[in-house]
């Protein structure tokens, strides 16, 4: 005969065993998603339609360029001088725009000339299809020459040195369409001979 104890104790052990198993099996909460950390991007692309204007301004020499994209969405050099733009390389500089990466943020500055930005050294001016615009003013390196100290909607910023120089070197080195060297056939003869006559 089994005595009460060990009945008691046989039923606390199958209530425990059902309790884990009742446990184990219930369907769980959801588990709250954690967002993935990505590196912020300075501008961020199709916020407010397609980049329609793109101006450059030196400041250090005045030099500057405009790029525009008309309806049928072909880039034409507006400044210094008009004329048909090499899409490949407008597109390109366009890229970077949108890939320029935030390394590093100022949480809060009042000396904008600790960083060249009192005087930028470039203004680079952006207008989309909404008619919003932005303004990227650069000023000087970072210490080691990685990045540019850039002010954007009044904050500054750290971006890559490597990102930005394509960028600002539209300036010097404008994105002309290539004209086609004419082939030996469409030059014009030289020969100024006069045709033998037979007597």
């Amino acid at each position: 005969m089994i005595k009460r104890p060990a009945i008691i104790l046989l039923i606390l052990l199958a209530l425990v065993i059902g309790g884990y198993f009742l446990i184990k099996n219930r369907p769980g909460e959801e588990e709250e998603v954690t967002p993935t950390t990505t590196t912020a991007m300075l501008i961020q692309e199709s916020e407010h339609g397609n980049l329609t204007l793109l101006e450059i301004t030196d400041n250090s020499t005045g030099t500057a360029i405009g790029l525009k994209r008309f309806s049928d969405g072909k880039w034409f050099i507006i400044a210094p001088i008009e004329m048909p733009a090499d899409q490949g390389e407008v597109t390109a500089a366009e890229t970077q725009i949108f890939a320029l990466k935030v390394l590093s943020s100022l949480e809060s500055t009042s000396d904008f000339s600790a960083f060249g930005l009192s005087t930028p050294a470039y203004v680079i001016s952006l207008t989309f299809e909404d008619g919003t615009e932005q303004s990227i003013l650069v000023g000087t390196k970072t210490p080691t020459s990685s990045g540019y100290y850039v002010q954007e909607d009044g904050k500054v910023y750290v971006v890559s040195t490597y990102s930005l120089d394509g960028i600002l070197g539209l300036v010097n080195s404008p994105p002309y369409l290539a004209t086609p060297t004419p082939s030996p056939s469409d030059t014009p003869s030289t020969d100024t001979s006069t045709p033998s006559q037979n007597p």
